[in-house]
């Protein structure tokens, strides 16, 4: 079962940068992860965190409702879970959401922030 972390990025400033990365580092590996930004911010992002497992895309708006609507529109899984840059996920998430989703079709995330 493949799930998307779509992450919504609506200001980014150089700042941001170390718990941005600390937030992806939580996620597990070859999870698909969505960074979704607005316009100013999609070159600088697309440098420091695009690859294979790391989709940018950006969109006009700052709005952080906004931003995942459009996100979960993007996405290429049946299952999602947004995390925010200033959040990251506890190991429980990477040892038993497969399990937990598979037998009862409902997606918990537990994150810390």
């Amino acid at each position: 079962m493949e799930i998307t972390v779509i992450v919504p990025i609506h200001e980014y400033k150089d700042s941001d940068k170390e718990m941005l990365t600390k937030a992806l580092n939580s996620v597990p590996k070859n999870t698909n992860i969505l960074l979704a930004c607005s316009n100013e911010s999609y070159e600088t992002i697309v440098k420091e965190y695009g690859n294979e497992n790391i989709r940018v895309i950006n969109f006009e708006s700052k709005n952080f409702s906004t931003l995942i609507n459009r996100a979960v529109e993007n996405i290429e899984t049946e299952w999602f879970s947004i995390l925010e840059m200033d959040d990251e996920y506890t190991p429980i998430f990477d040892n038993s959401t497969g399990k937990f989703v598979y037998a009862h079709d409902v997606l918990i995330v537990i994150a810390k922030g």
